[in-house]
């Protein structure tokens, strides 16, 4: 209870309990009462909700099965973020594709590769937009992320921890040769990111959040349009 008497309520996540309140008027005054109901396994489930739950999980799992693509080897989370990078880049047709590594939560263990898979690599619906950066804002933007846990598209380079803030990151590349400072470059990458890093604050966009497709959507095309999945036989990022 609030000193002004508001009420605040607020339940445990994940569903760890559920809260009522009763709205009680008495004598004039309203009165607000409270209980907490834990949800653990003792809670008996409802056997009418049980049987619906069970229809939805089994149509689901179906669902879920479906291969979309195959694997040549054990895809883990670098390879796998690699992959959702090329995924983004190709669906905004972009210079560039970025993925944070912390983002892409499962690996794909293959050899079949499934709609579970995708699913479970991009679990939150963050939605892919691109924007144009220069050279120096790409850089900029790979040293305030943690250059070690950013995965990159059409692009590379190297990052040393022991290096002063500012610093860490060199050689930033394509296949072409440097990646130019002042040169201007389209660069794929869910809202979530660019949103959160500072360097890409005031970046023209070419394609909006609203606009764009959700990362999922874009990872499970792209798996379909290649097929086979191998894991890359150079690391795109140097760690030192």
């Amino acid at each position: 209870m609030r000193d002004d008497g508001r009420l605040i309520l607020s339940p445990e996540g994940n569903m760890g309990s559920v809260l009522r309140l009763d709205i009680t008027l008495k004598d004039g005054e309203t009165v607000l009462t409270h209980d907490e109901f834990q949800v653990d396994a003792s809670v008996v489930p409802d056997a009418g909700l049980a049987e619906v739950e069970a229809y939805y999980v089994a149509d689901m799992d179906d669902k879920l099965n479906e291969q979309i693509g195959k694997s040549t080897g054990y895809l883990d989370r670098v390879a796998v973020g690699n992959l959702a990078a090329d995924a983004f880049r190709a669906y905004g047709a972009a210079d560039f594709g970025w993925m944070n590594g912390g983002g892409a939560r499962a690996d794909i263990p293959g050899p079949p590769v499934t709609l579970r898979d995708a699913y479970s690599v991009l679990p939150f619906g963050n939605r892919v937009s691109v924007i144009e950066v220069t050279g120096e804002q790409l850089r900029t933007g790979l040293e305030f992320s943690g250059g070690d846990r950013t995965r990159p598209a059409g692009f590379g380079y190297t990052y040393t921890a022991s290096a002063p803030e500012g610093s860490r990151i060199s050689d930033l590349h394509t296949t072409e040769g440097p990646v130019d400072p002042a040169g201007t470059y389209t660069l794929a990458i869910t809202s979530f990111v660019a949103q959160g890093n500072p360097a890409f604050k005031n970046a023209p966009v070419n394609l909006s959040a609203e606009d764009g497709t959700v990362d999922v959507s874009a990872l499970i095309d792209h798996i379909k349009a290649v097929g086979t999945l191998s894991p890359d036989a150079q690391p795109r990022v140097t760690v030192q």
